[in-house]
């Protein structure tokens, strides 16, 4: 081959290898090379997507909330104290109104605290709580000692007090009926045994002892004692029999000399009449007390009521009874008024053993 062919062959050769550089989209890769992905410039169209329009949002403005301030309690400024009564007796009781107030003159709330005291007696209940502007409390007097009880109460941090009178004397010795005991047919002495209950408080008794129904005026009256503060019995021997005796239990107290009422009694004999009472009712009408020394020992009695002074004839009298041995009064109402009428006290002892006739009016 000439050289001018081999330049020929040359340049043919040289030619192929451009054409193959330049990736004849035919072509395949030459054998042994490595294939490679050559990213293209052109992006591919986009998948079809709703875009999503962003709409604002109204953005809410924020509420203050307003921290509460605590209410303070309206306190009270006034406490008033109610009784419903200033004075009272031995074991009563008074009913106690607590109302409290405000500055602005309104009541008070419920559930304020309230207290209360007295240095006498006692008071239920002794705390509490307000209801409606108030309380309700019950002072209970003591059963033996007087004085002036002081009601305090407190309503939050206001104070308030007031006074109850109380007047509670010592009671008086209660008497028994007077047992006798009789020597002879009839009758010449008379041995009595006295009973009674002792009055609490006492430091000394006696006992008096009379003849005569005049309230034991000076020089009329025997005493026996003085005795011990719970004696509560005595025998007396040597007394008359048949005539009215009287007696009471006087002792001496913290409060001075207490009597007790008049006992009457007849030793050995019937019934002794006494001077009656009388209250008038109106239209012509009274109510009258009939008051005796019973006989003793005792029998059941009848009281015997006449218009007629005819020594109690029967259907001219009435009767009332028949009443309790011991007993030593009756009252009977509807008496006529501004008329006399004649009485009589009949008791079953030793048989019948009628009282004097006595007569009384009723002055209306």
């Amino acid at each position: 081959m000439t050289r001018h062919g081999l330049l020929t062959l040359a340049f043919m050769l040289m030619a192929t290898l451009v054409f193959f550089a330049a990736g004849d989209p035919g072509a395949q890769p030459a054998v042994g090379a490595v294939e490679t992905t050559t990213p293209t410039d052109t992006p591919l169209p986009p998948t079809a997507t709703s875009t999503p329009t962003l709409t604002p949002t109204a953005t809410a403005t924020p509420t203050t909330t307003a921290t509460p301030t605590p209410t303070s309690t309206p306190a009270a400024a006034t406490v008033a104290i109610t009784l419903s009564a200033n004075t009272a007796g031995c074991s009563e009781q008074v009913q106690v109104t607590v109302s409290a107030r405000t500055a602005s003159d309104q009541p008070v709330p419920d559930g304020m605290a309230v207290t209360l005291s007295t240095n006498l007696g006692s008071i239920s209940p002794t705390s509490g709580t307000t209801f409606g502007g108030g309380l309700f409390a019950t002072y209970t007097v003591p059963a033996t000692s007087g004085g002036t009880a002081t009601i305090s109460v407190t309503v939050g941090s206001v104070s308030a007090s007031t006074e109850v009178a109380v007047s509670c004397p010592i009671k008086p010795a209660v008497l028994g009926f007077p047992a006798a005991t009789c020597a002879g047919v009839p009758p010449s002495a008379a041995s009595v045994a006295f009973t009674w209950q002792a009055p609490a408080g006492a430091s000394t008794q006696w006992l008096d002892l009379s003849l005569f129904d005049n309230g034991f005026a000076a020089g009329t009256v025997l005493g026996a004692g003085p005795l011990s503060p719970d004696a509560n019995s005595l025998v007396w021997s040597g007394l008359r029999p048949g005539l009215p005796h009287y007696w009471r239990i006087n002792a001496l107290t913290p409060q001075g000399l207490v009597a007790s009422t008049t006992g009457a009694f007849v030793p050995c004999g019937g019934p002794s009449l006494r001077t009656p009472t009388y209250t008038c009712t109106g239209a012509g009408r009274a109510s009258v007390t009939f008051r005796w020394a019973a006989g003793s020992p005792a029998g059941n009695q009848w009281l015997d009521l006449s218009l007629f002074n005819n020594g109690f004839l029967p259907s001219t009298f009435l009767g009332a009874g028949p009443l309790f041995p011991a007993a030593q009064e009756v009252t009977w109402p509807g008496i006529l008024a501004n008329t006399v009428h004649f009485y009589r006290v009949n008791a079953l002892i030793w048989g019948w053993n009628p009282s004097e006739t006595g007569t009384f009016v009723a002055f209306c």
